[in-house]
């Protein structure tokens, strides 16, 4: 009888510490992910190669939202989220800007846009003699572009702490 309490015992502590490391295996995974994309922003990313660490990033850190780990730490999953959102909006900025070249007019149409995907957005007086251009108010994109990486750095950065305590 104390034989089978011994083996019982042994397969719950196996299971449990087998469920953290898989927790903690997920998370990991999805913070390297975002810190590999914070990397490869911050040294220069060309447009090409933004959208193959984009995918890449965003399948690891869907992979561990999608997990039933997600719920056991809801303030790492939440700075994993807002990151992995930030990169993906930063995307539709960085088409834009090959679009456009580097900057973006605020009317309503395309300013809205801007402004929903990246609401710090700073739009500064024109000082084009082109006549479509003059008295209008233009965005900056690859000031967006870097605000936006700026702050998935800064939910990076607070999803390390949640991932070390």
């Amino acid at each position: 009888m104390n034989n089978k309490f011994t083996f019982v015992l042994i397969g719950l502590l196996i299971l449990l510490i087998s469920t953290q490391q898989g927790y903690c295996q997920t998370a990991n995974n999805a913070y390297l992910a975002l810190k590999k994309m914070e990397a490869k922003t911050q040294v220069g990313i060309s447009h090409r190669d933004y959208y193959p660490a984009l995918a890449e990033t965003k399948f690891e850190v869907e992979k561990f939202l999608e997990s039933k780990s997600a719920t056991k730490n809801p303030e790492l999953t939440e700075h994993l989220d807002k990151a992995l959102t930030l990169y993906i909006h930063a995307k539709d900025i960085f088409d834009l800007k090959m679009d456009n070249e580097r900057v973006f007019v605020d009317d309503e149409l395309n300013g809205r846009l801007v402004r929903l995907i990246y609401p710090k957005a700073i739009a500064h007086p024109s000082t084009s003699q082109h006549p479509e251009l003059r008295n209008r108010k233009l965005y900056d994109l690859s000031e967006v572009l870097s605000g936006l990486w700026g702050d998935a750095s800064k939910e990076i950065k607070k999803a390390s702490f949640y991932l070390k305590n």
